[in-house]
Order: C-alpha cells, then sequence, then structure tokens
C-alpha cells in the first residue's frame, strides 16, 4: 500500500516538473519582442546640424521590409517639441544595417531644410511599429534634441579662422626672425654677436664688487684680443709653416714667382705665335673672299 502511494507521489512530482518545464519556454517567448537599442542624435543632444538632418534609431530585430514599410510610417513622428508642430518626413532602410531606420526630414521647394536652427524637436517611434519577424513594438519610444545655431556656430568659425590667420602670422614672422639671424650669423662668420656685461648684474648675482667684475672682463676681453691677433699672425703665414727639419707645410697652390723662382716655360711665347699665325690665316682667306668677290662683280 505504500508503496503504491510513493509511484503515485513520484508520478505526480515528475509531472509536475515537465509542465514547469514546458511552461519556461513560452512565459521567455512572451517576454520577448521589438525594442528600440538607440536613438541619434542621442535624448538631450545639442548642436544637431541642419543641413540633411536625419535621425537614426536602432532597433533589436531586423526591419528591413518593403511589405510594412509604408505600414510603418505612420508610427513615426518628428515634430517641434514646444510648438508640436509635426514636420514631413520619409524613412529609409539599408539592406546592409537591417536593423536600423533612417528619418529624414523634408525640405521645401528649393530643396533647403524645413528645420530651423535653435529648435528643440522630438523623433517618437509610436507602438505598432512592426518589425520583419512580426513583432511589435510594445512602448512609444522618443529621442528630444535641440539643433546647432548659426549665429554662435558662425561666431566660432570665423574666431577659428582668426585664430589660424594670427597662427599664420606669427609662425610667418618668427620664420623670418629666425631667417635674419641665420644672415647676421653668416656675415658675422657665424659667430655670435657679443653681449655686453653688466658689471652691476653680475656683482648682486655673483656677490663680487663692481670692480673685480669690471677686471675678469677686461682680462678675459683681452685673452679674446690675444688670440685674434694670433690666429690673424697664423693666417699670414698659410703659405710659410715649418713643420720639421726646416720644411715647410704649403696650404694652397700658389704661383711659382710666390718661391722667388724666375724660370720661364716658354710657352706663352708659342701661344702668342700660334694665335699670331691663326689671325694672319684668317686675314688671308678673308681678303681672297673679297677678290673673288670683286671678279664676280666685273663679269656681270
Amino acid at each position: 500500500m505504500k508503496k503504491d502511494v510513493i509511484k503515485r507521489i513520484s508520478a505526480l512530482i515528475c509531472v509536475a516538473v515537465l509542465v514547469a518545464m514546458t511552461c519556461v519556454p513560452v512565459v521567455s517567448a512572451e517576454g520577448t519582442g521589438l525594442s528600440i537599442a538607440e536613438f541619434y542624435p542621442k535624448n538631450g543632444a545639442t548642436g544637431t546640424a541642419l543641413d540633411n538632418m536625419d535621425v537614426k534609431v536602432y532597433f533589436s530585430e531586423n526591419v528591413y521590409n518593403k511589405a510594412t514599410n509604408q505600414s510603418n510610417k505612420k508610427y513615426v513622428k518628428l515634430y517641434n517639441t514646444k510648438t508640436g508642430k509635426e514636420v514631413g518626413t520619409q524613412i529609409a532602410f539599408n539592406e546592409k544595417e537591417k536593423d536600423v531606420m533612417l528619418v529624414l526630414a523634408n525640405t521645401d521647394k528649393n530643396g533647403n531644410s524645413i528645420i530651423k536652427d535653435n529648435t528643440q524637436y522630438t523623433c517618437e517611434i509610436q507602438s505598432g511599429f512592426v518589425s520583419t519577424s512580426g513583432d511589435t513594438l510594445g512602448e512609444t519610444q522618443k529621442t528630444t534634441f535641440t539643433t546647432q545655431n548659426s549665429k554662435t556656430s558662425g561666431y566660432i568659425s570665423f574666431g577659428m579662422m582668426g585664430v589660424m590667420v594670427v597662427g599664420m602670422i606669427f609662425m610667418t614672422m618668427r620664420e623670418a626672425k629666425k631667417q635674419a639671424r641665420e644672415a647676421e650669423k653668416k656675415r658675422h662668420g657665424n659667430k655670435a654677436q657679443k653681449e655686453t656685461v653688466n658689471p652691476y648684474k653680475v656683482a648682486k648675482k655673483t656677490g663680487k664688487s663692481v670692480e673685480e667684475v669690471v677686471a675678469e672682463d677686461q682680462k678675459k676681453k683681452a685673452r679674446e684680443a690675444s688670440r685674434a691677433k694670433a690666429k690673424a699672425e697664423r693666417q699670414k703665414r698659410e703659405h710659410k709653416t715649418e713643420i720639421a727639419d726646416g720644411n715647410l707645410r704649403v696650404h694652397g697652390p700658389a704661383p711659382i714667382s710666390a718661391g722667388g723662382a724666375t724660370y720661364k716655360t716658354g710657352r706663352k711665347a708659342i701661344a702668342d705665335q700660334k694665335r699670331a699665325e691663326a689671325k694672319k690665316k684668317k686675314a688671308a682667306q678673308q681678303a681672297k673672299k673679297q677678290q673673288s668677290k670683286n671678279k664676280q662683280k666685273k663679269k656681270k
């Protein structure tokens, strides 16, 4: 008797478990549906561009379905948040992004945007919007954003342009000063101009007396003058530098006369003679040509 009761209880428990397992996916399926993952411009966004203004809507499912495009259009609204005045729109889908829909604001006859600047708009996707699979958007979702202020944008653009112009002028002046400094260095043999020592400033900085600073500066200048004089003398003796055993180092080519020689090769005389002969020959040829011309004239 007890065994039968246990068997019946076990069977009831198994049936209950099976029923529960069967109901879980049903409940899960009822909980799923179409939703909007994101809007762009995002809710609260500012500075939205006026030209080619559109709202991009990202869905949780595929909404690329030509059969439902027209019916879904009635669930898409774009309106002035303050006045509630609706703006005409077109909706567009992309086969490559099947979960995305574009809400495009209409333009006027001239192709200009009818969206006003510095104005708050709301894009609303109402419940009833259907996906390709037939799932319906459960509740209305929307995003509210503000378009850019044309005056402020103009001021910003003008300011940025001004900054660029000032930057260009600054860089040009800087480059010009750099070139002037380089030219100055080149004129002075790439040496920086000597700075005048301020003895009072140096004395204050080092703790020395003014007299000591002046004396050190004079000694320094005397050493520099001595070095410059020695260098000048070396440059004068550049062709007479003694190295060893009475030999001289030659720093560059020099004519033979610089060494005191008077030997002549006779090349100049030969060259002069050749030039004279060539000149004489040319004159004879010209005379011959002239005689020939004179004879032809007489015959005529």
